[in-house]
């Protein structure tokens, strides 16, 4: 298992909630990509993170290139705005459960 985490900062308010609005479209787009396993977009104070995981690199290369096409065809002004931190690897852990509330 591999994961992909795209750190976008200083987004807009309606940009963000433009991502909000899609999260069907997005998730159509990423789980198009064979080897795809899941995807989480997070919030964050200035931006949103996107954290994806595969099954292998090239899984996450090709759902980052779908990614990227699918944000500059549907939110104006995306990329113009946010170029993304991306950190990829190997998942060495995965589903710890820490303790039951």
């Amino acid at each position: 298992m591999f994961a992909t985490v795209r750190r976008y900062e200083g987004l807009s308010e309606p940009t963000v909630a433009a991502l909000r609005e899609r999260a069907a479209e997005i998730a159509t787009v990423l789980g198009s990509v064979p080897g795809i396993g899941g995807w989480q977009l997070i919030r964050t104070r200035d931006g949103v993170i996107v954290v994806t995981l595969g099954d292998d690199e090239a899984s996450l290369v090709e759902a980052g290139r779908r990614f990227v096409a699918w944000l500059e065809a549907r939110v104006r002004g995306f990329r113009r705005r946010a170029q993304p931190e991306v950190w990829a690897g190997e998942v060495l852990i995965r589903d710890i459960q820490v303790g039951t509330r």
